[in-house]
């Protein structure tokens, strides 16, 4: 596990608790054992929020691990697609190839080509269109007093770490 902050054995162990809950009440029970480990709530906050921007850390470098396989998956399908037309190539003069373990052969089959999407008949064409709900619009209503039954403007808190 990544760790940019160091936190104390006996919070480390409860807080991996806390990550390795698959239940809320696993969680729950995690939480219990954080709240009896310390009296001083400066060390408590402490040891906390170290975990927190580590929790933040290893989000952040699954993140970017993601989008670096993402990339790395974009340029093999580009080249696996780009191989498969030289095979084509290659093979297609000859009509079909096989060597027992491998057959290429080919199908004719007709495929339809939009040339000008204008000049296409409105008969030939389908609406699309989804409905979702507008939150600023929403929100600015229920500030001016509006009841919009199915949502309520709630209070919240957010936490601001720096």
């Amino acid at each position: 596990t990544m760790q940019l902050y160091k936190i104390s054995e006996e919070y480390q162990a409860a807080l991996e608790a806390y990550q390795m809950a698959e239940t809320d009440e696993e969680q729950a029970l995690a939480l219990e054992q954080v709240s009896k480990l310390d009296s001083d709530m400066n060390k408590k906050v402490e040891a906390c929020l170290a975990y927190l921007k580590n929790l933040e850390a290893e989000a952040d470098a699954i993140s970017n691990e993601i989008k670096r396989l993402q990339d790395r998956k974009k340029v093999a399908v580009n080249k696996s697609e780009a191989f498969r037309e030289y095979l084509k190539t290659c093979v297609e003069p000859l009509g079909k190839w096989s060597n027992g373990v491998f057959t290429i052969s080919f199908r004719n089959y007709k495929s339809v080509v939009i040339e000008n999407e204008d000049l296409i008949d409105n008969c030939y064409k389908k609406e699309v269109w989804k409905i979702e709900v507008d939150k600023k619009e929403l929100e600015t209503a229920l500030r001016t007093g509006a009841i919009v039954t199915g949502a309520i403007l709630e209070e919240r808190k957010s936490m601001v770490i720096k």
